[in-house]
C-alpha cells in the first residue's frame, strides 16, 4: 500500500499537495513485519529453536548476578518473575542454582516478593519461607499465551476487517469522485 501511493504520489500530490512521510512509515512498518514474519516461517521449517526462540531471556538470568539493581535486564527479570508467579526458566527455581553458585543459598527476591515492595524483603531460598514460585517462567508465558492467544488474534482480526472495509469505502468514494 505505502510502496502504491509512493509510485502514485506524483499524480496525487498534484492534486492534494500532500507529503510522502505517512507512506515511507508504511513501508518501513510493512518491511519490518514481514521480517519477523520471515525469520518466524525460517525457524518453523528449520525447527530452529534459536529462531524461534531468542534466548533473551536466559541471556538475562545468566548476566542478573553481575548486573546493577536499576539495570533495565535485571528489572525486567524481576517484572516477568513477580508477575507470571514464576522462578527461573526452564525448571523452576534450581535454575538459579545453575545460573550461578550464589543463588544456592539466597535466589533473586522476585522469586518471592514483589519486586516493587522492598519493605517486605527477607530472604528467598529455595526451601525458606515464603516458598519461592514454582512454576518455570517459560511454562507461565506458554500458558498466558494460550488463555489469550485467542482474543488478541480476535482482535487483530477485527481491526483487519475495519481496514479492509474502510479501504473499500475509500475506493468507492474515489470512484465516485472521479
Amino acid at each position: 500500500m505505502g510502496i502504491y501511493v509512493l509510485l502514485r504520489s506524483n499524480n496525487i500530490r498534484q492534486i492534494l499537495n500532500t507529503p510522502d512521510a505517512g507512506a515511507i512509515i508504511v513501508c518501513i512498518a510493512g518491511f519490518g513485519v514481514f521480517l519477523v514474519s520471515w525469520i518466524g516461517c525460517v525457524g518453523a521449517l528449520k525447527e530452529s529453536k534459536c529462531l524461534l526462540n531468542s534466548d533473551q531471556i536466559k541471556k538475562a538470568m545468566a548476566e542478573y548476578p553481575k548486573l546493577e539493581n536499576d539495570d533495565p535486564k535485571k528489572e525486567a527479570v524481576n517484572v516477568l518473575q513477580w508477575s507470571m508467579k514464576c522462578c527461573g526458566l526452564e525448571t523452576g527455581p534450581v535454575d538459579w542454582t545453575t545460573v550461578n553458585l550464589s543463588f544456592a543459598r539466597n535466589l533473586p527476591m522476585s522469586c518471592c516478593y514483589d519486586p516493587n515492595d522492598e519493605s517486605q524483603y527477607h530472604q528467598c531460598t529455595l526451601t525458606g519461607s515464603p516458598q519461592p514460585f514454582q512454576k518455570p517462567c517459560v511454562k507461565a508465558t506458554e500458558e498466558t499465551f494460550r488463555a489469550y492467544g485467542g482474543i488478541i488474534s480476535g482482535f487483530a482480526m477485527g481491526i483487519a476487517v475495519v481496514q479492509l472495509i474502510a479501504s473499500c469505502f475509500a475506493c468507492m468514494l474515489a470512484n465516485a469522485i472521479l
